[in-house]
């Protein structure tokens, strides 16, 4: 059974940065940030998840679809469509509703990582 999506959104426990407008997101860079010694990642018991930006001194709570997400890019998953068809495995989500959700993280992951963190 898939459950409902939750709003892709990430909880900060530091100030950030708004999400990019348009979302221009490096999927590639973004995952080789996530992969690095600067980045420390843990899945919880219950779905969802924490990323440690040693970096860019802050924390990120993840929930369920941002975990899912993020779970995708430590994989390698670095195509847009690919991350889209994650969430709609995992959840009862529609294909395009997918896509909006998954950019929006992206982009609010890359404003978090890649701006604040100074990539």
């Amino acid at each position: 059974m898939r459950d409902k999506t939750p709003n892709a959104r990430m909880e900060t426990h530091l100030p950030c940065l708004p999400p990019l407008e348009p979302p221009v997101t490096d999927l590639a860079k973004l995952a080789a940030i996530l992969a690095s010694e600067r980045c420390s990642h843990a899945s919880l018991a219950d779905g969802t998840g924490v990323l440690l930006d040693i970096h860019g001194e802050q924390i990120l709570a993840l929930n369920a679809t941002g975990e899912v997400l993020v779970g995708a890019l430590l994989e390698g998953v670095t195509e847009a469509g690919l991350l889209a068809e994650r969430l709609t495995q995992r959840f009862a989500v529609e294909p395009g509703q997918a896509r909006e959700d998954a950019a929006e993280f992206m982009a609010g992951l890359e404003a978090r990582l890649v701006l604040r963190g100074k990539g």
